[in-house]
Protein backbone atom coordinates (compact mmCIF):
# COMPACT_ATOMS: atom_id res chain seq x y z
CA UNK A 1 0.00 0.00 0.00
CA UNK A 2 1.13 3.52 -0.76
CA UNK A 3 -0.14 6.42 1.37
CA UNK A 4 0.05 10.10 0.38
CA UNK A 5 -1.16 13.34 1.92
CA UNK A 6 -1.25 16.42 -0.30
CA UNK A 7 -2.60 19.94 -0.15
CA UNK A 8 -4.92 21.31 -2.83
CA UNK A 9 -3.69 24.64 -4.26
CA UNK A 10 -6.33 25.56 -6.86
CA UNK A 11 -10.07 25.30 -7.42
CA UNK A 12 -12.97 25.05 -4.98
CA UNK A 13 -11.01 22.84 -2.55
CA UNK A 14 -7.91 25.08 -2.35
CA UNK A 15 -6.30 24.98 1.10
CA UNK A 16 -7.73 21.59 1.97
CA UNK A 17 -5.73 18.40 2.37
CA UNK A 18 -6.20 15.22 0.40
CA UNK A 19 -5.22 11.82 1.80
CA UNK A 20 -4.92 8.96 -0.67
CA UNK A 21 -4.21 5.27 -0.20
CA UNK A 22 -3.12 3.28 -3.24
CA UNK A 23 -3.38 -0.51 -3.34
CA UNK A 24 -1.86 -2.83 -5.95
CA UNK A 25 -5.10 -4.83 -6.36
CA UNK A 26 -8.66 -5.26 -5.06
CA UNK A 27 -7.74 -8.18 -2.80
CA UNK A 28 -5.14 -6.12 -0.94
CA UNK A 29 -7.58 -3.23 -0.66
CA UNK A 30 -10.29 -5.46 0.80
CA UNK A 31 -7.92 -7.05 3.32
CA UNK A 32 -6.67 -3.62 4.41
CA UNK A 33 -10.20 -2.24 4.84
CA UNK A 34 -11.21 -5.28 6.89
CA UNK A 35 -8.12 -5.03 9.08
CA UNK A 36 -8.58 -1.28 9.68
CA UNK A 37 -12.24 -1.71 10.62
CA UNK A 38 -11.31 -4.04 13.48
CA UNK A 39 -7.97 -2.52 14.59
CA UNK A 40 -8.29 -0.65 17.91
CA UNK A 41 -5.19 1.50 17.34
CA UNK A 42 -6.40 2.59 13.90
CA UNK A 43 -9.85 3.41 15.28
CA UNK A 44 -8.25 5.51 18.04
CA UNK A 45 -6.13 7.45 15.52
CA UNK A 46 -9.19 7.96 13.31
CA UNK A 47 -11.15 9.36 16.28
CA UNK A 48 -8.34 11.86 16.95
CA UNK A 49 -8.28 12.92 13.30
CA UNK A 50 -12.03 13.50 13.34
CA UNK A 51 -11.62 15.90 16.27
CA UNK A 52 -9.53 18.29 14.15
CA UNK A 53 -10.75 17.52 10.63
CA UNK A 54 -13.85 16.70 8.64
CA UNK A 55 -14.35 14.09 5.94
CA UNK A 56 -15.88 15.74 2.86
CA UNK A 57 -16.08 12.73 0.61
CA UNK A 58 -14.61 9.49 -0.62
CA UNK A 59 -13.80 8.36 -4.12
CA UNK A 60 -12.61 5.12 -5.63
CA UNK A 61 -10.43 5.71 -8.67
CA UNK A 62 -9.42 2.80 -10.86
CA UNK A 63 -6.50 3.40 -13.19
CA UNK A 64 -4.40 1.55 -15.69
CA UNK A 65 -0.67 1.99 -16.15
CA UNK A 66 -0.07 2.26 -19.87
Amino acid sequence: MEMRVSQVFTGPYAGQFLAAARFPDWETCGKAMQAMSTDAEYQSILAEVHQVGELHGRSIVVSLDL
